[in-house]
């Protein structure tokens, strides 16, 4: 980040390269819409390019550039709330058949344990879509890109106690639902 300040382009290339998979994997769990998260980690990058004057040294780049992502994606979901809601039976990738669990599914399983996974890991993406967006983020940033809590709480700029709150929030709330579908997330993990 250092170099890309001081006007390194290839710099600036690597941190998109070294981003890219972890960043737009947040975005498409977030906007639920892989096509909205395309145009959101473009924006991103076009932000993080304008603002890198702004860049503190001293902090690590992760929560700077999830915060800018996550502050695009919640401006998108105010321009979308009068819209319909996606559906939750869509496919991961539009305009393609399979499920998260399906794609990554190993190939030693036997075909009823990756029908079982696939069928667990779309009930987990629903239940994850269903949380209410500050829970989501806050759950997305932790278990899926790995973020720390004090990482987190600089990217959605709150404290680290309303961060806690909502990681446990979310995830007491995602095992009462798989529990009400049966499934236990214990026991199934």
């Amino acid at each position: 980040m250092i170099q890309a300040r001081a006007g390194d382009r290839t710099a600036f290339e690597n941190l998109i390269i070294r981003y890219e998979k972890p960043l737009y994997g947040y975005l498409v769990r977030l906007l639920r819409d892989e096509s909205a998260a395309e145009d959101v980690f473009q924006d991103t990058w076009l932000r993080v390019m304008k603002a890198l004057d702004r860049f503190d040294p001293e902090l690590r780049v992760a929560p700077w550039v999830y915060r800018i992502a996550t502050n695009l994606c919640r401006d998108q979901g105010r321009r979308k709330k009068h819209r319909a809601h996606p559906s939750l039976d869509q496919p991961v990738v539009p305009g393609e058949d399979g499920t998260l669990g399906e794609r990554i599914a190993s190939t030693d399983r036997l075909p009823d344990e990756v029908v079982e996974s696939a069928a667990l890991g779309e009930h987990v993406r629903e239940a994850v879509a269903l949380l209410p967006d500050r829970q989501r983020e806050a759950f997305v940033l932790r278990h899926y890109q790995g973020l720390t809590y004090e990482e987190i709480a600089r990217a959605q700029r709150c404290s680290l106690a309303a961060v806690k709150s909502n990681i446990h929030h979310a995830v007491v709330t995602l095992r009462r639902r798989l529990e009400r579908l049966g499934l236990s997330p214990v026991t199934q993990s």
